[in-house]
């Protein structure tokens, strides 16, 4: 199972794909975050050339565990994505 890995930022998203087995990954490209239609769109074209099945999105948490101001603009995001991906997403500390 392919996986795609998203390091999303308010400038730029990184993103990185697994190998057939999804025990590697290998950064991809990194997209500009604006304008977020453009970003989702790109994404999907990715999912689908790459085939993938599930999308891991890094969320940045704080030194001591707690979510902050930056995680919940990932958290949005996620919901954004879910809901155009057409695949699972997930988020990953």
């Amino acid at each position: 199972m392919r996986v795609l890995g998203l390091d999303h930022g308010t400038v730029r998203t990184g993103v990185a794909v697994s190998d057939e087995t999804g025990s590697i990954a290998f950064p991809l490209e990194q997209i500009p975050s604006e304008p977020e239609a453009r970003l989702l769109a790109r994404i999907r074209e990715i999912v689908a050339e790459k085939k993938a099945a599930r999308i891991v999105v890094g969320l940045p948490r704080n030194m001591d565990g707690s979510c902050g101001p930056a995680a919940e603009t990932v958290r949005h995001f996620i919901e954004k994505l879910k809901a155009s991906a057409g695949i699972p997403v997930v988020e990953w500390d």
